[in-house]
């Protein structure tokens, strides 16, 4: 393990973090490829070392007007470093999601696109 979670440390793609971030399902969601007028995206969001330590969830709020619906997430730590993934849909509008995926990969987090949620499926929960 400990040399599967060294590639994984260091940002490599591939078999080495594939590895680590197997084991969930959106289950209740229908995602879609593109995005529609009104829907969230959802987002897997990887955090590592010290930003999985950081409140980057209650700024992208506060700086961007969007708003998080946490699906899924996961905490720990290997060989003493912490780190997290997070699914979450991000809804809002379309400036500030843009700026919350902006934002995610300025603070170097490993961020993945996995659909989007038309608005008919939101409100139906």
């Amino acid at each position: 393990m400990l040399r599967i979670w060294h590639g994984w440390r260091e940002g490599s793609s591939g078999l080495d973090r594939n590895m680590v971030l197997v084991g969930f399902k959106l289950r209740h969601y229908r995602l879609i490829p593109l995005p529609v007028p009104g829907g969230g995206i959802v987002l897997r969001m990887v955090f590592r070392g010290a930003l999985a330590d950081q409140p980057v969830i209650s700024q992208l709020s506060r700086r961007f007007g969007t708003d998080m619906n946490l699906l899924h997430g996961r905490l720990d730590a290997i060989d003493g470093a912490s780190y997290g993934v997070l699914v979450a849909e991000v809804t809002g509008p379309p400036t500030g999601i843009q700026a919350t995926i902006a934002f995610l990969h300025s603070s170097r987090l490993d961020v993945e696109v996995l659909g989007y949620v038309p608005p008919s499926l939101r409100a139906a929960g």
